[in-house]
């Protein structure tokens, strides 16, 4: 499993991906995406996140123009107009700690 995070203006959101998740996951403003972000219009796109075949990373595309990857612990930032976007993935397993 694999916490994604989304930061911009000042916010964030978190997409948990599961194991057996498949397909791309698209950034963008509208409902049919994964993740949706009303507050950027996206102008140019959606963005969409494409998993790397056998590694725990993703290339990060703008319909069919590569803009990057994006690595475990190594953020992938990309401007939306005046916007900056940063993406990070937390690959593994983990538990949510708990006060005792």
């Amino acid at each position: 499993m694999s916490l994604l995070w989304i930061y911009y203006k000042g916010t964030y959101q978190s997409y948990t991906i599961k194991d057996n998740h498949n397909g791309p996951i698209t950034i963008g403003p509208s409902r049919q995406d994964t993740i949706t972000v009303y507050s950027i219009p996206f102008e140019q796109g959606s963005i969409k996140l494409k998993k790397h075949e056998g590694l725990d990373e993703y290339e990060v595309f703008r319909e069919d123009k590569k803009l990057g990857d994006v690595k475990p612990f190594h953020s992938f930032t990309f401007h939306e107009g005046e916007e900056t976007v940063e993406i990070f993935i937390r690959q593994g397993n983990w538990k949510k700690a708990s006060i005792i």
